[in-house]
């Protein structure tokens, strides 16, 4: 599933970047929507392999000593191709010298993937605002990732933290994705014994936060 779409977004990239001729205006755009699909549906693929890993007790962890900061960054690189075409205004709050924990890279920016592409999906309108913070509170640290989006009711949290479930179903549901992206995130935390914290408001926004052991 995921390695045909490594040489059609390579393509697509260097078409996009004039390296095969001159494109105009219409064929530009074009290939922008076409970008950030292929890269939802990478998202969408990589979120059905976790979660079947996680499932079958073949999730692979490797942990090495890694920068918070420097993963949030990757994960923001990652999902460029969505973020463009959008005003996104983001505040960082990082540490003075780089949050360093022990875990699995790649688990780490599933995550912030996960929660940061929530984030810009569920945005009222072209105009996203988001915080990203990693705080430093005792023996671990606090990351928060904060928005401005729609938010949702309370009844609707644990709603959402089910595999393949969103918050609106049916039809007439408009956002798009399988519902598995917080059960990913989720089951990582709970790998390491923490947990996904919510609190979100309907049209005022939603927080997330989550702890990690320094380390």
């Amino acid at each position: 599933l995921r390695v045909p779409l490594v040489p059609i977004k390579g393509y697509h990239e260097i078409i996009l970047e004039e390296h095969m001729g001159e494109l105009n205006f219409k064929q530009k755009k074009a290939l922008r929507t076409s970008l950030k699909n292929i890269e939802r549906l990478q998202e969408i693929i990589e979120n059905i392999l976790n979660y079947s890993r996680i499932e079958s007790g073949k999730y692979q962890i490797l942990n090495t000593r890694v920068k918070v900061e420097e993963v949030i960054e990757d994960a923001l690189l990652r999902l460029e191709n969505i973020i463009e075409g959008k005003k996104v205004e983001i505040i960082k709050k990082y540490t003075d010298n780089g949050a360093y924990i022990m875990i699995d890279r790649e688990a780490l920016k599933q995550i912030f993937i996960n929660l940061i592409s929530n984030a810009i999906k569920f945005s009222k309108d072209s105009t996203v605002s988001m915080s990203l913070s990693v705080e430093e509170d005792g023996d671990r640290y606090k990351i928060i990732i904060k928005d401005n989006g729609v938010g949702m009711d309370r009844s609707k949290i644990d709603l959402v933290l089910q595999s393949f479930r969103q918050m609106e179903e049916g039809d007439t549901r408009k956002y798009s994705g399988i519902g598995l992206g917080l059960t990913v995130v989720e089951k990582i935390l709970d790998y390491y014994g923490e947990k996904i914290h919510i609190n979100s408001h309907l049209n005022r926004g939603t927080e997330v936060y989550f702890y990690f052991k320094k380390g």
